[in-house]
């Protein structure tokens, strides 16, 4: 199943795939002399995961260069949403292939309360978790790796 699952358009892939990596889980309880399941589980799961968040930085990615084309074309502003270009600078809007969902968009404004000037934006997509951390992902220059959020996204500064 996992196999003709790769031809499946997100995120139906994605639920496919967390559902049936779910039902090989729940064999390994029912024999426990099966000692190689747990770890095909979890290789599966990895894999599946990673698949997913390269998808999400694609699809991130594709989101930045259009904010970008809008931002060349709007004297340097920036879109207020991604819904902004459609359908001037995209036919469609930028799908977040983890819950189908438009694409998570923050503008960045300066830390200086009197100058709310935009220094930036970032463009991502929910994580694993399927919650929206804001645009926070895991902080992976610590050790242990920390677990604030894990969305998978792009920050842009200008």
């Amino acid at each position: 199943r996992l196999i003709e699952i790769i031809n499946i358009p997100f995120p139906d892939r994605s639920q496919m795939a967390h559902r049936n990596i779910n039902v090989v889980q729940i064999r390994r309880y029912s024999d426990p002399s099966d000692r190689s399941r747990p770890h095909l589980v979890e290789t599966l799961r990895h894999y599946v995961n990673k698949t997913i968040e390269m998808e999400e930085r694609r699809s991130a990615a594709l989101a930045c260069i259009a904010v970008e084309k809008f931002r060349l074309s709007h004297s340097g502003q920036l879109p207020q949403s991604l819904a902004d270009l459609v359908p001037v600078i995209r036919a469609n809007p930028i799908i977040d292939p983890f819950d189908g969902q438009s694409l998570r968009y923050q503008i960045l404004k300066s830390a200086n309360t009197i100058d709310a000037t935009p220094i930036g934006y970032r463009i991502y997509s929910i994580g694993g978790n399927g919650h929206d951390d804001l645009g926070v992902e895991p902080d992976y220059y610590t050790i242990p790796v920390t677990p604030s959020g894990d969305d998978v996204g792009i920050t842009i500064f200008h």
